[in-house]
């Protein structure tokens, strides 16, 4: 967790307690203030808890990794019956799922495997162990045990999710919630409402006109003629911004081929999508054309973008034409202060991140007087050593040719004689 300082907080869900994760979190200095908050369901006659975490300076992002390190999960209950050579439609494989087949996709690792594609059980799971980039070592049903075992190969650990109703995880009783974070609801999600053919170019879609998307500030150019929806969703996923991006079945499971846009946050805070003349997002009913509000947002946490300076000056123009003295010295007042706040943050964030620029441009720069320095001394001549040296033999030189020169003495004219 990193609210300004980065802190690892380790935990073994057999051991620790919400309040163990929310005490080891407040210790941890991190900038982020963890709290635990009762709720009541009336419904059910039930109490429950949620984990509330808050960045300790307002405005500021919270920022997360949230690893899962289980390396292998089975079946929580007995699934008599299961015949793996069988498909998962056959009679008895429908009786050991509980009435129902499962569908749908099953996401392992990122990888995606659809199971109306395989012929029988094991046809599937002998893609999911030979898919290297999945990182399963084994799965398969045990007869012993009468469930099914999913195992991740050496140093690797299980992110898995169904995206179906039911999916096989879910009818397997196969736990895929491991993050913590994630179990907690602490993420953002946003979705579309208009369910059409992933498949089909984007100019089959009413509404949605060339131009370009940005998710998280960067941007995805667009061509309606020859991109598709499952296009857009696979250069979202490729490119590492901090969103992931899925295609939902609508109804979930049914075989309709028709599905809606979902995105996830990868950590806290909003998702941040912007369309760019083609109407992309509000097309697809994930966000409102005229404001820019998207969809969803069901556990927003410390928004970087929750006080808009120029909403702020705007409200202050507005009540001084409308003669409206209250709001101007109650809200508008403490929303400027804010927005002054928020500057002086995000100031003091860059300044920061300037020093941090300058300290390492001051580094590369020794590194590189070192560098030279050390190569200097293996590849240049040491300048007064060489004269001397060339002086030393040149001496001797001209000593060899004098000694010689006495030596030969006698010239041809000795010999004329």
């Amino acid at each position: 967790i990193d609210g300004g300082k980065m802190a690892a907080i380790s935990y073994d869900p057999d051991q620790h307690s919400l309040e163990d994760i929310r005490d080891k979190i407040n210790a941890s200095d991190c900038g982020v203030k963890a709290s635990t908050e009762k709720h009541l369901n009336s419904d059910l006659n039930q109490v429950y808890y949620s984990l509330n975490l808050e960045s300790e300076v307002s405005g500021r992002e919270i920022v997360f990794t949230d690893q899962d390190q289980t390396t292998k999960k089975m079946s929580a209950a007995p699934l008599p019956g299961v015949v793996t050579a069988e498909p998962f439609t056959s009679v008895a494989n429908a009786a050991a799922f509980g009435g129902t087949s499962p569908g749908g996709v099953v996401i392992i690792n990122n990888q995606e495997f659809e199971l109306a594609d395989y012929a029988t059980i094991d046809g599937f799971m002998n893609a999911v162990k030979n898919n290297d980039s999945a990182g399963v070592g084994d799965i398969y049903y045990d007869s012993a045990t009468q469930g099914f075992v999913i195992e991740a190969s050496v140093g690797r650990s299980l992110e898995m999710e169904d995206n179906g109703a039911p999916g096989f995880f879910s009818a397997a009783g196969i736990q895929t919630r491991g993050n913590l974070m994630e179990s907690l609801g602490v993420r953002n999600w946003t979705t579309g409402s208009l369910a059409v053919d992933p498949t089909a170019v984007l100019s089959s879609i009413p509404g949605i006109r060339e131009g370009s998307i940005t998710v998280n500030g960067e941007a995805f150019p667009m061509d309606v003629n020859t991109d598709s929806l499952s296009d857009i969703v696979d250069r979202i996923n490729a490119a590492d911004v901090g969103v992931k991006a899925f295609l939902h079945e609508v109804p979930a499971g049914s075989g309709s081929g028709q599905y809606t846009l979902m995105m996830r946050s990868e950590k806290p805070g909003a998702i941040e999508l912007e369309q760019r003349g083609d109407h992309f997002f509000s097309a697809l009913g994930m966000m409102d054309a005229n404001t820019g509000t998207l969809a969803g947002f069901p556990s927003e946490i410390s928004d970087p973008r929750k006080i808009q300076v120029f909403d702020a000056v705007i409200n202050i123009r507005d009540h001084l034409m409308n003669g409206d003295v209250g709001k101007l010295g109650n809200e508008d007042l403490s929303a400027l202060d804010g927005a002054l706040e928020q500057i002086l943050q995000y100031r003091a964030k860059m300044g920061a991140r300037v020093n941090t620029m300058d300290t390492a441009q001051q580094k590369l720069a020794q590194v590189k007087t070192n560098t030279l320095n050390l190569l200097s001394t293996v590849e240049d001549v040491d300048i007064a050593d060489t004269i001397m040296k060339m002086t030393l033999l040149q001496n001797v030189h001209q000593a060899a040719l004098s000694t010689g020169s006495q030596i030969m003495y006698t010239s041809l004219v000795d010999f004329l004689r």
